[in-house]
């Protein structure tokens, strides 16, 4: 190369330092990845391909008849296997459940879900919390987020109205997954449950479970102590019978259940919820 190319190649560099680049026409969906609100995700030197498949209709995920404007879309949300999916009408009967969500509330196999109600499937306690919730999503039109400890895990739903011809057509979307997620909008309102699930925490008391939490925030032995207003030895004691009842040793894995759980303090003066489901 001569040294006047050489001087044009750097020019150019120089130039074009900091644009995105221009997809082929064959690859399409890389100008999602190169538009500047994704750049701190792009490392130096190196744009990534996006590559997009969609999962195939079948009878396990196809949408109900309101949600088959875009079948990409859908196809792609319920084939995640992190995320469960529902639709449920204001009757509160369930119009689509898929493998995820039946898994996340122990319904066992989702195609039974499909035509019960809601008070078939789950305890009434439960049931008194949804509803006024539903009712709430379904008149003001705007989504909310519930969260709650399902089964000793931390479950988030999001509740998304879809109108109907009439307030009786009217369904509500369900999105859920396991953890804490803020919504991207901030519009969107999170509500704590009033209830909670403790699954295999349930053998745990009252104390103990504020002592699993303080555990869950990283705090020592000495700080729980400081924060309970106990003796360092009494709190050990907690701690050594959670080990035995959850059948873990480690401090660590102790941290860790917590965690999952989202265990707050607060939580544990939360009512249990009963597991039986509703027998109307």
């Amino acid at each position: 190369m001569s040294q006047t190319q050489a001087s044009s190649a750097r020019a150019r560099g120089a130039t074009n330092r900091g644009k995105h680049p221009t997809p082929p026409a064959d690859e399409p969906f890389a100008l999602f990845f190169s538009a500047p609100a994704f750049l701190p995700i792009l490392t130096p030197r190196r744009v990534h391909k996006v590559i997009m498949t969609q999962a195939p209709i079948t009878p396990e995920n196809t949408p109900p008849p309101e949600f088959t404007s875009d079948p990409l879309v859908w196809s792609a949300l319920v084939s995640d296997p992190a995320i469960g999916v529902a639709v449920v009408d204001a009757l509160g009967v369930f119009r689509f459940a898929n493998a995820r969500f039946a898994e996340l509330f122990e319904l066992g196999d989702p195609a039974s879900v499909v035509g019960m109600r809601h008070i078939e499937l789950f305890p009434t306690d439960c049931i008194e919390e949804w509803t006024p919730l539903a009712q709430r999503v379904l008149v003001s039109g705007r989504p909310v987020v519930l969260r709650r400890i399902f089964a000793g895990r931390q479950l988030q739903c999001t509740l998304w109205p879809k109108p109907g011809q009439t307030q009786a057509d009217a369904q509500i979307l369900i999105i859920s997954h396991r953890g804490e997620h803020a919504p991207l909008r901030e519009d969107i309102e999170i509500i704590e449950s009033g209830l909670i699930d403790l699954g295999p925490l349930d053998a745990l008391s009252k104390r103990e479970l504020e002592v699993l939490a303080l555990l869950g925030e990283g705090k020592t032995l000495d700080q729980a102590a400081a924060a309970l207003n106990r003796a360092r030895k009494t709190i050990d004691n907690h701690r050594q019978s959670i080990a035995r009842k959850l059948g873990e040793s480690s401090r660590v894995r102790l941290a860790q259940i917590a965690c999952e759980a989202g265990l707050r303090i607060s939580d544990a003066r939360l009512p249990r919820m009963r597991r039986e489901p509703n027998a109307n």
